[in-house]
């Protein structure tokens, strides 16, 4: 195996990694979804005090984030990860290299 060879293994093990970071972030997706769905229906108690208020709020408006916030690295990984696993080109011209059936079809 020559260099090319090692580097396509390479970010075709990163690819993997990547598709598999973006499965583990699907339950965060449906916990979020989950906890914005359930926190519309829970309200903090009427005779409550202000700062108990708060707490409510603060609550929701992080499970509500957490949510957002793993689906959009759901879809940042999703995307590397199959961009790598196709061809990884992303990568291989950051690094300088050219794909080898790119350069076949240009000569």
């Amino acid at each position: 195996m020559n260099k090319n060879d090692w580097l396509d293994v390479i970010v075709k093990g990163f690819g993997v990694c990547l598709l598999v970071l973006a499965i583990i972030q699907l339950s965060n997706i449906v916990e979020g979804i989950y906890s914005a769905f359930l926190g519309g229906f829970v309200k903090a108690p009427s005779d409550s005090s202000e700062s108990v208020t708060n707490i409510y709020a603060v609550l929701r408006s992080s499970l509500i984030s957490k949510g957002i916030g793993s689906t959009f690295r759901f879809i940042l990984y999703l995307i590397a990860a199959v961009n790598f696993l196709r061809s990884g080109s992303l990568v291989k011209r950051f690094m300088g290299r050219a794909d080898v059936q790119e350069s076949k079809t240009q000569a």
